[in-house]
């Protein structure tokens, strides 16, 4: 079964694993199936794992002066960890909640380090590069979010997330957005126009 999706994960890691590297993953990786609503992580509790998303789509929220605000979208083909809680043994921020049923491969992220990466240099080095990617996206997020418009965000999450509007509720994007679902609606409705006028 995992034999036959190592195209997926040679897709998470950006290029082709070696063999001898795929035999030596593969052993640590667990399928878990969610259900639509089920909590992932929740808020308090310690990551342990690193998360691949085979299919579905996964929110990201965390609560601020006793609102919940979405921080991140995750489907099909993605990936996700907690670095903080996961390097720092500290208790999670944020809860990860399944949008969307959901078949996720699991792999102990101190099992990675201590079984893996001490025999292989080449995925150690991948998942610093992963890491990198990661970081790098995190902050120009968090560029876009805290110095752009709302119609500037929303053109981000557009280009970014095409899919975005048929997987997760106009609530959640608001949220993300830092709008209201109210001023989304109109904001989508203006777009629209404007598409419209074009034409």
């Amino acid at each position: 079964m995992l034999d036959d999706d190592k195209v997926f994960f040679d897709n998470i890691f950006f290029q082709e694993l070696k063999y001898e590297d795929w035999l030596l993953f593969k052993k640590l990786i667990t399928t878990k199936h969610y259900k639509k609503n089920q909590m992932i992580l929740a808020m308090g509790s310690r990551c342990k794992n690193f998360y691949m998303i085979k299919s579905g789509a996964v929110r990201v929220s965390c609560f601020l002066n006793n609102e919940e605000r979405t921080t991140h979208f995750f489907v099909e083909n993605g990936s996700f960890i907690d670095f903080e809680s996961i390097t720092l043994n500290a208790p999670s921020e944020f809860n990860f909640i399944a949008e969307e049923d959901c078949v996720m491969y699991e792999v102990n992220y101190r099992r990675l380090i201590d079984e893996v990466f001490s025999k292989s240099h080449y995925l150690e080095r991948i998942a610093r590069l992963m890491l990198e990617i990661t970081v790098a996206r995190e902050i120009n997020l968090r560029r876009v979010l805290l110095s752009c418009e709302a119609v500037e965000r929303y053109d981000y999450l557009i280009e970014n997330n095409p899919y975005i509007f048929r997987r997760f509720q106009l609530k959640h994007i608001a949220s993300f957005i830092g709008i209201t679902p109210v001023s989304l609606s109109r904001l989508r409705k203006t777009k629209y126009e404007l598409q419209d006028s074009v034409k």
